[in-house]
């Protein structure tokens, strides 16, 4: 599917808040978005006060769930601002801990592109 850079730079605009975090287990108390987005909240951000604004906004599940998967599935979170997603990217190294690993949220031309550049 080929898209012109106008489409391109909006899709890409409209990503660049999200993050996709890899390594957050399967449970039925993250069930829902809105419980996954505060288990993901405390995860990214334990600094920020409970009482304080949220930085996730919405936080869901990647795929279907199967039942014979033994990984995760992946969590694609949208965050209210950038400087969020930079404070989100300072934690990673303590996540790396916990087996968490975050990721950005690339368009399917970005992820590509390491393709294209490579030598046959």
């Amino acid at each position: 599917m080929e898209s012109s850079p106008q489409t391109e730079h909006l899709i890409r605009n409209s990503k660049r808040q999200n993050l996709v975090v890899f390594g957050i287990a399967e449970s039925s108390a993250c069930a829902t978005p809105e419980a996954l987005a505060a288990h993901v909240q405390s995860l990214l951000f334990e600094d920020v006060p409970s009482s304080a604004a949220p930085l996730v906004s919405c936080a869901y599940r990647l795929g279907k769930w199967k039942v014979a998967q033994k990984k995760p599935r992946a969590v694609l979170v949208e965050l209210t601002t950038v400087s969020a997603k930079h404070r989100a990217f300072k934690a990673s190294s303590r996540l790396r801990a916990s087996r968490i690993r975050l990721d950005e949220d690339l368009t399917t031309l970005i992820r590509a592109l390491p393709n294209l550049l490579r030598p046959s």
